[in-house]
């Protein structure tokens, strides 16, 4: 047989290539099991490694470094969902071997040796999309969004009301003082870098950076929050909300980053032009900035920050364009 024909499966009966679709699919589904149960193992690191971010965040904004629980089940849910889509995400390459089993003998030798350049390459642009909006995306939207917040301050007066000023009572000229009363002690309690290795019963210190008081009692460290709360809005948000913006934000990322290897197989089916795109760039500039506004929440720093890591993708990707495009015989 010539090496640029399909494998001899193509001859298959229709229920025969059925049958291997069922039992492909019984093994991708298999392996995600496997994968998900195993991440089970491993799922509270998991949740304190997603809510790195957030809670560095919320750090540097010297925000209490607490998410609020707003039902019972909550944690419990959040552990069986980032179980589970973990598992997925580990699972993804044997599911895409599975369906590479499945296809790969009805395709033409070119055709298997594209796709099985394609493959290892998307896989690599994927995970560098989910370490962009870990290490990158996500600090610097979280940045942005909390200290915008925390940027509302609480007023100290407020306009009066009719009310008010109908029954308004002229004020005391002083504050009385206690004949007894004599001038506070002053405490001074150390502020360390770290908690004390073996410390006494009752000692007290500020933990630095994370702006803490903690106190020695009953053979552990007891922690109280040293934040200044005049603030208007108290952000608080739960790990199902920031765990849900953050995966709609790697998606989109991700997806985004998948722009060259669509664009390798745009070139190689000879779809579209290479020069006639590459004469289209600045267009493709604002097309990335709108990627970027629809693929990110609607601010401008985060649609920026995207926006600029997707034209050297799409620069790379017109580079693989032109290597693989071979213009279509004239009719």
């Amino acid at each position: 047989m010539p090496s640029d024909q399909p494998s001899q499966q193509t001859t298959m009966p229709f229920g025969d290539h059925l049958e291997e679709l069922r039992r492909r699919l019984i093994y991708a589904l298999i392996g995600v099991g496997v994968c998900a149960v195993g991440m089970l193992f491993v799922g509270r690191e998991l949740i304190i490694l997603l809510l790195s971010p957030l809670l560095r965040a919320m750090r540097d904004a010297a925000l209490p470094l607490s998410l609020l629980q707003t039902d019972a089940p909550m944690a419990f849910t959040i552990f069986i969902k980032v179980s589970l889509i973990t598992g997925i995400v580990v699972a993804a390459p044997w599911v895409a071997y599975q369906v590479w089993a499945f296809i790969a003998a009805g395709l033409y030798a070119h055709e298997r040796r594209v796709a099985m350049v394609l493959m290892p390459f998307s896989t690599v642009m994927m995970i560098l999309g989910v370490l962009f909006s870990y290490f990158v995306m996500l600090p610097i939207i979280l940045a942005f969004f909390i200290a915008f917040s925390v940027g509302y301050k609480m007023p100290t007066t407020f306009a009066p009301s009719l009310f008010d000023i109908v029954t308004a009572q002229p004020g005391p000229t002083g504050q009385p003082t206690r004949p007894d009363a004599t001038p506070a002690q002053t405490v001074i309690v150390p502020i360390l870098d770290a908690d004390p290795p073996d410390p006494a019963p009752g000692q007290i210190w500020i933990k630095h950076p994370e702006r803490e008081i903690r106190v020695f009692l009953g053979g552990a460290i007891h922690h109280a929050d040293l934040i200044h709360h005049r603030r208007l809005f108290d952000f608080r948000p739960t790990p199902a909300e920031f765990i849900s913006f953050a995966l709609w934000i790697t998606l989109g990322i991700v997806a985004a980053f998948q722009l060259p290897p669509i664009m390798l197989i745009v070139g190689w089916t000879s779809v579209i032009d290479p020069a006639w795109l590459a004469a289209y760039r600045r267009h493709c500039a604002l097309a990335c900035a709108i990627g970027g506004a629809f693929l990110t929440p609607a601010d401008p720093l985060s649609m920026i920050i995207l926006a600029v890591p997707l034209y050297p993708p799409f620069a790379f990707g017109l580079l693989l364009m032109r290597m693989v495009y071979r213009q279509p015989p004239a009719e």
